[in-house]
């Protein structure tokens, strides 16, 4: 049986996932035993043990503004599982779907990439430093998962059906989720193959349309109950704080990366989250865009268009820098792109031959020092998110 396991393509996972889980749980082993989890998970178990409350005031921190597939998960498995605690359901929830994610993400590189990419991308993807948010039960897990589903069934085993069920799922896990429908639309209009066995009718027509089912119930939801349709965008803002307006000045010059940039030189890079977290957003959405003549149109159009989204709050802002490394979690294929660089590295650097040799899986050298390193900033940061004072 065990034999049988690591012969299972997708074997490698597995061990990336639990030295990842294994480095969260020691980092906070002290807090998740006897409080509840800190910042957006502590909102997340509220909703989930006693629903959604709104005043009215969007002046005030509401948690209206949290979308409601997460607390909806964890309050369900408290049920099923008999259980008061709510905050080791949102950690188990948070690393099974996190697991799911990335053995179907997995799957994607694996059909797309061939080895060793997939299993490169999958384990630089689950030790990045900013890998915390699929573990301590935030939304992102749910939302990683929806984006793993939506590729998996819309790149390797085509389904419709099961590609509707992933935006809606995604639309009401983050706000930005429903942009999957752009990819989904864009991606048929320009790869997917019509012809006697694809009809284009049903796809377009009622596929697409149905895509927006769950951000289109969210709004009747919060219209019925709060009396204003797009509470929960309303009531972001005051969670946001006050911003530095976005300026064609701040656009052009870069000025908020480059000064976290600064800060990170000046002081121990390792020590600075913030700083860290805009060198891996624009440095991943960087490194992708200089490997995209090599995905498929639909990773293309997801890895361009969803920073897209954030691109103003990250870059523009100053203040938006602080969220820059939760937003780089969902961009798996910022770290497909990283293994193509480390395989090309080590193939003409190390090994003096041309990159993609036939028959050659083996992990490259250069890999492990960069996991190792990743790891490392993976339990540093896990360490901030339970003991310092840091965002959310």
């Amino acid at each position: 049986m065990l034999a049988k396991l690591t012969r299972w393509p997708s074997f490698p996972v597995l061990g990336f996932f639990f030295m990842s889980l294994i480095a969260f749980v020691i980092a906070g082993w002290g807090i998740i035993g006897v409080a509840a989890l800190p910042w957006d998970a502590g909102w997340y178990g509220g909703i989930a043990l006693n629903g959604y409350a709104f005043d009215g005031d969007y002046s005030t921190q509401q948690n209206i503004a949290f979308f409601p597939l997460t607390p909806m998960i964890t309050g369900l498995v408290r049920q099923l599982a008999g259980t008061a605690n709510i905050w080791s359901v949102q950690l188990f929830c948070a690393a099974a779907m996190t697991l799911a994610s990335s053995l179907l993400l997995h799957r994607v590189a694996l059909h797309l990439f061939g080895e060793p990419l997939a299993k490169m991308s999958i384990g630089l993807y689950l030790a990045n430093p900013f890998a915390i948010y699929l573990f301590n039960g935030y939304s992102e897990s749910v939302l990683i998962l929806s984006i793993a589903t939506f590729f998996y069934f819309l790149l390797v085993k085509p389904r419709m059906h099961w590609v509707t069920l992933s935006i809606i799922a995604a639309s009401l896990a983050r706000p930005y989720g429903i942009f999957l429908v752009v990819v989904f639309v864009l991606y048929l209009l320009t790869e997917w193959r019509w012809g006697k066995e694809r009809k284009w009718e049903p796809v377009l027509l009622i596929h697409v349309p149905l895509s927006f089912a769950g951000y289109i119930g969210w709004c009747l939801y919060c219209d019925q109950r709060f009396g204003d349709p797009m509470a929960s965008l309303h009531a972001t803002q005051a969670w946001l704080g006050p911003q530095n307006p976005v300026t064609a000045y701040g656009l052009l010059v870069l000025d908020a990366p480059l000064q976290a940039i600064q800060d990170a030189v000046r002081s121990e890079v390792l020590a600075d989250p913030v700083a860290v977290g805009a060198i891996f957003f624009c440095g991943g959405l960087a490194l992708f865009v200089s490997h995209a003549r090599r995905f498929p149109a639909a990773l293309l159009l997801f890895g361009l268009l969803l920073p897209a989204m954030v691109y103003p709050g990250v870059i523009g802002q100053k203040g938006g820098v602080y969220n820059a490394g939760r937003y780089e979690t969902v961009y798996f294929v910022h770290y497909i792109a990283l293994a193509m660089l480390l395989l090309s590295l080590d193939r003409r650097v190390i090994r003096a031959e041309e990159p993609g040799a036939p028959g050659d899986t083996a992990l490259p050298m250069i890999f492990y020092p960069v996991y190792v390193g990743f790891l490392a900033g993976f339990m540093r940061y896990a360490h901030y998110f339970f003991t310092e004072v840091w965002v959310s």
